[in-house]
């Protein structure tokens, strides 16, 4: 029986397109241009300077960043990225058994890859 070898682990497609990479590139940009054209407070030379003793990253920062939408923004992602694979035919159930999976899949009498997940 011949082996097709896949790598290890097994590598699913990637599920964003050259398109894609690029829209969210220029995703990023936008928000940086619009930042620039703010308005100029007029009042910031008018307030009083920051107290020595306070801390420009406080705990409750960190943990609203970190914690509350590092969560948010991770869950988000990885709803995403299963929804895009899925759309190309990848359900969550296949993605998670890739990972078990062997490196190698054997081939069918046809030379083509055996890529019956449902076993």
């Amino acid at each position: 029986m011949a082996i097709r070898g896949y790598g290890y682990p097994p590598n699913p497609p990637s599920p964003l397109q050259h398109l894609h990479a690029l829209h969210l590139r220029g995703n990023g940009h936008l928000s940086c241009h619009f930042a620039g054209l703010r308005r100029a407070r007029s009042d910031i030379m008018a307030r009083r300077p920051r107290n020595r003793e306070e801390r420009l990253v406080t705990v409750r920062m960190m943990t609203h960043s970190y914690g509350l939408m590092g969560a948010i923004a991770s869950a988000a992602g990885f709803y995403t990225y299963f929804i895009i694979m899925e759309v190309y035919g990848f359900t969550p159930n296949i993605l998670f058994n890739l990972i078990s999976r062997e490196a190698v899949l054997p081939l069918d009498s046809n030379s083509q890859p055996d890529i019956n997940f449902n076993r």
